[in-house]
């Protein structure tokens, strides 16, 4: 969540909780030993993710709706989420 320090200390902003529903960002880190970022097709939609590989697929339904003409995936080869 983009928390201010007015909802931080004062807590003005009574429609912020810790759950997704009050989220702007989400995060989802995907392990794919042994494969290579250009065997993977990842398709995001509004209330899905699709990811296929050689050996790997999973389709996950996202806990709120996103913006999926806006999103962005990161290929972080090497290194272990």
């Amino acid at each position: 969540q983009r928390i201010s320090p007015q909802d931080m200390f004062l807590g003005i902003d009574p429609t912020r909780d810790p759950s997704t529903a009050s989220c702007e960002d989400l995060v989802i880190r995907i392990q794919l030993p042994d494969t290579k970022a250009k065997d993977i097709n990842l398709d995001v939609k509004r209330t899905k993710l699709l990811l296929e590989a050689p050996k790997h697929k999973l389709l996950l339904h996202l806990p709120r709706p996103v913006d999926d003409e806006h999103g962005n995936a990161k290929w972080l080869g090497g290194k272990s989420c």
